[in-house]
């Protein structure tokens, strides 16, 4: 009997220990990692930051833009364009295309047996403006010179014959008329030409190759450069002095048109380019309003 009970202990103690062995083997690793033994590593290793610490933040995709960007403020485009709107139709009607034809020097047939020469007709355009109700137009004198006949188109069509009142080659400026009723002419306004500064808005209105009202913007580039001008008098070559230079687009035909500023005001006459191609490259220069104000009158009044 004895011997038996003896069994029986002896089987429920083994029973226990397979119990507690296997309890054991089931243990999370992570409690077995956590054991003194496996930790040694880590006990002498600096505290690591957190793992959202190690994570980088995300560019913010709507991020405010800097003082030094450029903000576009579609009011403010919206208003550019209205201004620039207005001053066209307020200006272009004052603005002319002329076509000058002159007769250049002729030139022997040699067909004709009896030698008769052939007289040359030269044609070419430009552009002027409306100085007052009494018909005077204002012009660069190259595009006038040794005109025969002058015809004027304003920007509805309408033509008229102009006279030559008076040319100044040393300013190149000259003064145009014609016979037409004052009620349909517009006067340009003209306003103070050493108020221009470098970076102000620049607007040119003519007929560049022909293609009248058309109109161009840009910036004042310059100022107070000189032009030479293309003197035939005794007193020889002619530097135009404080001439102002626009990268607003100017081209042939453009000569005599207006320069304008943000007010719509005539900052300048156009009159050349500095190109190798006899095309716009950025570069053109206009007559100072404050020379057309001294100039002007003086050919109205006395022709020269």
């Amino acid at each position: 009997m004895l011997t038996i009970n003896k069994r029986k202990n002896t089987i429920i103690f083994s029973s226990l220990v397979l119990i507690v062995l296997i309890a054991t083997a089931c243990a999370p690793l992570t409690a077995v990692a956590n054991l003194p033994f496996f930790n040694s590593d880590k006990a002498n290793a600096p505290e690591s930051a957190p793992e959202s610490a190690r994570v980088s933040e995300p560019a913010q995709e709507n991020a405010q833009p800097s003082n030094n960007a450029a903000v576009v403020d579609p009011v403010s485009v919206a208003a550019l364009e209205g201004t620039l709107t207005d001053i066209y139709n307020k200006v272009n009607p004052s603005v002319v295309s002329i076509q000058v034809t002159s007769s250049g020097i002729s030139s022997v047939n040699p067909f004709d047996p009896n030698g008769n020469s052939i007289p040359q007709v030269q044609s070419a355009l430009g552009s002027g403006f409306v100085w007052d109700k009494e018909g005077h137009i204002v012009t660069n004198n190259h595009v006038v010179q040794d005109a025969t006949n002058i015809e004027v188109v304003f920007d509805d069509g309408t033509s008229f014959t102009a006279k030559l009142v008076g040319a100044d080659s040393d300013s190149d400026l000259a003064v145009i008329k014609i016979e037409a009723d004052p009620s349909v002419l517009a006067p340009v306004s003209v306003t103070d030409s050493d108020a221009v500064q470098v970076g102000d808005m620049a607007i040119a209105i003519g007929n560049p190759y022909g293609l009248g009202g058309t109109m161009t913007v840009g910036i004042i580039s310059a100022l107070g450069r000189s032009l030479q001008a293309d003197n035939t008098s005794l007193t020889g070559s002619y530097t135009i002095p404080d001439i102002i230079q626009t990268d607003a687009a100017i081209n042939p035909g453009n000569s005599g048109g207006v320069l304008l500023n943000a007010g719509g005001q005539v900052i300048g006459v156009t009159a050349a380019i500095e190109s190798p191609v006899r095309a716009n490259v950025g570069i053109g220069f206009v007559i100072p309003s404050n020379i057309v104000k001294n100039v002007v009158p003086e050919l109205i009044k006395s022709g020269t």
